[in-house]
């Protein structure tokens, strides 16, 4: 059964608090520069992983009073200053790390035997990391791979930029930059221990450090991606093509969406109507319409001159809204049933088609003076 991402993070958040630990005890007792420089980077990613954890569980998230739809912005917000900051942090830390042990390595030139810098159990405690993070990097792609699928993407790199949900995008990122990292080390260590030069350890304490930069930098654009870019265009794409194909729709004058949460789209829309779809069995709505409003009007109002008129005119003004109304509503419901993740549809309307007369034999001649449409159904105005 396919994970969800908060339990992705969850795992993830675990496995980097366990990896941290464990890391940071057989770096200082191995002497390896690159297993602490990885304990710094497990350290920054279990702190930025319990920072989306609390945000995103908070029950402040939903609409109310204030915002009518939710914080999803802010959550964008505060992940942004979370990861680009920590990671940031964590990437300067580990460069000057990396950079003294550059230097004392270059400086000394003495090798792994004589300092006893690095030995095996550095390379056995980067095998013991990978089981570690393993686990959580393999839910991370499998839930990634299976949305991918979903949305019929076959790009993994573009669809990082495309997917709907940004905490699954991110916890991949810091997932891939974990693995990266501990092979970063596992090269250092190996060459080491290969070369019995610790340069190569603490040049691989560097390189992860430099991987935390570009953590931040990715997971940057990622947030600010969702910042300024809040468009849902395949929602957009999706209303066009169904007021397209509607003979009911005249043409669409404007379509905006706006994505409040991961999983939340509002779109609004200004459409004309054709005359037909408004027009065609108007005569007979209003006459049902008129009916209608006549059993609720008392009988001794049925003489009242004044009261007839204004149920005809209450009528005349009935009939248009509800037929308008319907139109609206089963756009809605259309769009609704092919994008679930619409939350809101706003469709407004401006007018009708221009006026132009039916050719002969499109309109007949009822009882009154008056010309009606026959061209659509009365009951399926599409």
């Amino acid at each position: 059964m396919a994970e969800s991402p908060v339990r992705v993070v969850k795992v993830a958040l675990i496995s980097n608090c366990v990896g941290t630990v464990f890391k940071l005890i057989t770096g200082l007792l191995t002497g390896s520069a690159a297993l602490i420089s990885e304990a710094i980077h497990s350290l920054v990613g279990a702190i930025n992983q319990a920072l989306v954890c609390s945000y995103g569980n908070s029950g402040d998230l939903s609409g109310g009073h204030i915002y009518s739809y939710g914080h999803g912005q802010g959550r964008y917000l505060v992940n942004l200053w979370a990861s680009v900051g920590l990671f940031s942090i964590g990437s300067g830390i580990g460069m000057a790390w990396g950079v003294y042990r550059l230097t004392v390595a270059a400086q000394v030139g003495s090798s792994v035997a004589e300092t006893g810098v690095v030995d095996w159990m550095s390379l056995l405690a980067v095998l013991g990391a990978v089981m570690i993070q393993g686990y959580s990097f393999f839910l991370a792609l499998r839930l990634y791979l299976i949305q991918m699928r979903q949305d019929q993407s076959t790009n993994p790199f573009r669809y990082l930029r495309d997917c709907k949900d940004i905490s699954l995008a991110v916890i991949v990122t810091q997932s891939v930059a974990g693995m990266g990292g501990l092979l970063l080390a596992a090269i250092g260590v190996s060459a080491t221990l290969v070369t019995q030069n610790p340069l190569w350890d603490a040049l691989a304490a560097f390189l992860i450090a430099i991987l935390m930069g570009w953590t931040a930098f990715s997971q940057g654009t990622l947030y600010m991606r969702h910042l300024t870019d809040v468009r849902d265009l395949g929602a957009e794409q999706a209303l066009q093509q169904l007021l397209t194909h509607r003979r009911s729709v005249h043409r669409c004058i404007q379509i905006h969406s706006v994505i409040t949460e991961d999983h939340s789209t509002l779109l609004f829309a200004e459409i004309e109507l054709t005359q037909e779809a408004m027009v065609a069995g108007m005569l007979k709505s209003v006459s049902m319409q008129k009916q209608t409003l006549l059993r609720k009007l008392p009988e001794d109002k049925h003489n009242d001159v004044k009261a007839m008129a204004f149920v005809t005119a209450r009528s005349m003004v009935e009939a248009p809204l509800k037929r308008a109304g319907k139109i609206v509503a089963d756009l809605e419901q259309s769009l609704r049933e092919q994008l679930p993740q619409v939350a809101a549809v706003s469709i407004r309307i401006r007018g009708i088609s221009p006026f132009q007369l039916p050719t002969p034999g499109e309109y007949k001649s009822p009882p009154s003076r008056e010309a009606e449409y026959i061209g659509a159904d009365s009951t399926d105005p599409h």
